[in-house]
């Protein structure tokens, strides 16, 4: 079915000129792909219909397509004015509202939304800023965020016994006992966007100001020329030490002395060449005022332990355990190196 038939076949509409505005609009972004930043998918038919007729569909790939921010705005404001009722009128200026991110203020009319159609590219322009400065926000506050067990748990029941499926591009979960059904109907077992992630092998990570990416190690010189790092950058090593922070204060002095004590089993000792790599590295290298506060952080409250063969710094609430494995305070090892032995 063509989408102006679809469209006809909701009785929701006049055959006018903001109509074939809207089928024309639809069809140059039917074959349009995902655009990161810039484009957000639209219902060719209404969700509206879906729920007044009680069809199903609403969400399948022939009733998707992907609209830039702008065409978005204007693909709902082409349906409000070719729309036969106030009713569904208003649904589509609240959908607009709704884009707009004013959902919860009053509505615009239809003379407020005739001169903002004419301003379009600039509100492209204001969403790609605003979208990227988001994701970038979202992804530095879930560094070192920790999810609680009770969600773990939950996250874990939702998903027991699900499978992936696919179908086109749509990638879904469903229960075991459902599987058949969906495989009947044209779906795939599997998850092709599992395939797709990128292998980082023969990779290196370098960031520009806070945006971090995985490149091929023989294309880092053309980036390194181009502005970009070698490493993350430091908003991220900052929240994960921040994250691991967090997570030891949280644990009790019973907990913190098991893990010490496991690490202490687990010690792995560092060979000869490893620290001549890691000394050649740090070289020359300067500390920055905000890395240097960030260490003094780090050692607060901490102490170094040693029993003659080893050195280790605890946190003070640790070193009756310690004292008790055969350590007493200071450090060997730095003692040593002072007199040159």
């Amino acid at each position: 079915m063509s989408v102006k038939d679809a469209l006809i076949a909701t009785h929701l509409f006049l055959e006018n000129d903001y109509f074939f505005r809207y089928i024309d609009l639809i069809e140059k972004n039917k074959n349009r792909v995902k655009q990161k930043y810039k484009t957000q998918k639209h219902h060719i038919i209404p969700a509206i219909a879906f729920k007044l007729y009680n069809w199903e569909g609403i969400d399948a790939p022939e009733n998707l397509v992907n609209l830039l921010y702008k065409d978005h705005i204007l693909a709902h404001y082409y349906l409000a004015l070719a729309t036969k009722t106030s009713d569904f009128q208003y649904k589509m200026i609240a959908a607009i509202n709704f884009i707009l991110g004013k959902a919860k203020q009053s509505k615009i009319d239809i003379q407020e939304l005739q001169t903002f159609i004419l301003n379009l590219e600039n509100y492209q322009n204001l969403y790609e800023n605003w979208i990227k400065e988001r994701s970038l926000l979202l992804h530095s506050k879930l560094l070192g965020h920790e999810t609680s067990e009770e969600t773990r748990k939950k996250i874990s029941e939702a998903n027991k016994n699900k499978i992936y499926i696919y179908k086109e591009n749509i990638v879904r979960a469903v229960h075991k006992e459902d599987l058949q059904l969906f495989l009947d109907n044209g779906w795939t077992l599997g998850n092709p966007n599992c395939q797709k992630r990128k292998q980082t092998t023969g990779q290196t990570i370098i960031h520009k100001e806070e945006i971090e990416k995985y490149i091929f190690k023989e294309d880092l010189s053309l980036y390194l020329a181009n502005g970009w790092i070698l490493g993350r950058s430091d908003q991220h090593k900052k929240a994960t030490q921040q994250g691991t922070q967090a997570y030891y204060d949280k644990l009790t002095k019973e907990e913190k002395i098991n893990k010490c004590a496991t690490r202490q089993n687990q010690h792995w000792e560092m060979s000869e060449e490893t620290k001549k790599k890691i000394s050649n590295a740090k070289s020359g290298k300067k500390q920055s005022e905000e890395q240097k506060l960030l260490n003094s952080q780090n050692k607060k409250d901490t102490i170094w332990m040693t029993n003659g063969q080893q050195d280790i710094m605890i946190k003070k609430d640790l070193e009756l355990y310690y004292l008790d494995q055969g350590f007493i305070r200071g450090r060997t090892n730095y003692k040593k190196n002072k007199k040159g032995e």
